[in-house]
C-alpha cells in the first residue's frame, strides 16, 4: 500500500465526486494499491475493504481520528476522540469467531439451514439504485444466500422467514465485524448511553473531500499572490505550504 501523492489524489477526488458511494471508496484502495485489479478490491468483503480504509486514512491524515455526535436524547454535542489502532480492535472478531471462511458460512435456526458468504462492494454496487432500504436490505441479504433449506424443501434466500434472516444478519455481522463497527457514547451532559455505527468509508471520504476544498483553495490563494502552477503548489510539503499561505494572506490583506 502507498501514499497516493496530493495531485493524485486531488485527480481521485475529482474522478470519483459523480460516482456511487462504493465507486468512490474503490477509487481511494485502487490509487492507495495500484497492482491490486479492480475487481479484487470489489470482492472484499466490507470488513475486509474497511480495514484498508483505515490503513489508508493512516497514510493521509494520522492515526488520530476527531469525531462529532449528537446525543439522542438532549441532542448535545459529543465530540469523540479515537484513533485507527482502537478501531482496527473495535473490528476484530469475537474469541473463538472464525471470520476467514468468509464463503463457508452455516446458519441453522428454527429448522432452517441456511449456507452463505459474507457481502462485498459488488452486492452492494448491485443494490444501490434501489432507494427503498428495506428492499434494498433484503435483496443484499438474497445474494448473500448460497444455499438453504427448510429440512429437506430448499428456499430462496429471498422467502427466510425473519427470525432467520435475523439470525442470517447476526452471522455475518459476527465474521465480519469491521464492516459494522459500533461505538458505545455517553453523553457528558444528560448521561444518556447510546450506540452509533462508524462507518469508515463514508469518514475518509467526508474527510477526502474536505482536503480536496481546502486544497484547492490553497492552490487559489498561492496562485494568486505568486503566479505558481497548481503543480508547483501540490509539490510543497504542508509545513511550507502553510508559512508560504501565510505570507500570501499577509500580502493580500
Amino acid at each position: 500500500m502507498r501514499t497516493p501523492p496530493a495531485a493524485e489524489l486531488l485527480g481521485v477526488w475529482e474522478r470519483a465526486v459523480d460516482l456511487t458511494p462504493v465507486e468512490r471508496l474503490l477509487a481511494v484502495l485502487a490509487a492507495a494499491d495500484p497492482d491490486a485489479s479492480w475487481d479484487a478490491l470489489a470482492d472484499l468483503t466490507i470488513g475486509e475493504r474497511d480495514v484498508r480504509l483505515l490503513a489508508v486514512r493512516e497514510r493521509l491524515f494520522g492515526s488520530a481520528v476527531a469525531a462529532v455526535a449528537r446525543c439522542p436524547a438532549c441532542a448535545e454535542r459529543v465530540e469523540l476522540a479515537l484513533d485507527t489502532d482502537a478501531l482496527r480492535l473495535a473490528a476484530r472478531p469475537p474469541h473463538g469467531v472464525d471470520g476467514a471462511s468468509r464463503d463457508a458460512l452455516v446458519v441453522d435456526v428454527a429448522g432452517h439451514v441456511v449456507h452463505l458468504r459474507l457481502p462485498t462492494s459488488v452486492d452492494l454496487l448491485a443494490v444501490s439504485a434501489t432507494a427503498d432500504v428495506e428492499v434494498a436490505s433484503r435483496t443484499l441479504l438474497a445474494r448473500c444466500v448460497v444455499a438453504a433449506h427448510h429440512g429437506d424443501v430448499p428456499i430462496g434466500g429471498d422467502a427466510l422467514p425473519e427470525p432467520v434472516r435475523h439470525a442470517v444478519v447476526a452471522r455475518m455481522a459476527e465474521a465480519d465485524p469491521a464492516g459494522d463497527v459500533e461505538l458505545a457514547l455517553v453523553c457528558p451532559g444528560c448521561g444518556g448511553r447510546w450506540h452509533v455505527v462508524f462507518d469508515a468509508g463514508a469518514f475518509l471520504w467526508s474527510e477526502i473531500d474536505a482536503w480536496a476544498l481546502r486544497t484547492i483553495d490553497d492552490v487559489h490563494v498561492l496562485a494568486t499572490a505568486y503566479g505558481w502552477s497548481e503543480a508547483d503548489v501540490l509539490a510543497l510539503g504542508p509545513r511550507r505550504r502553510r508559512q508560504y499561505l501565510a505570507l500570501a494572506e499577509a500580502r493580500l490583506a
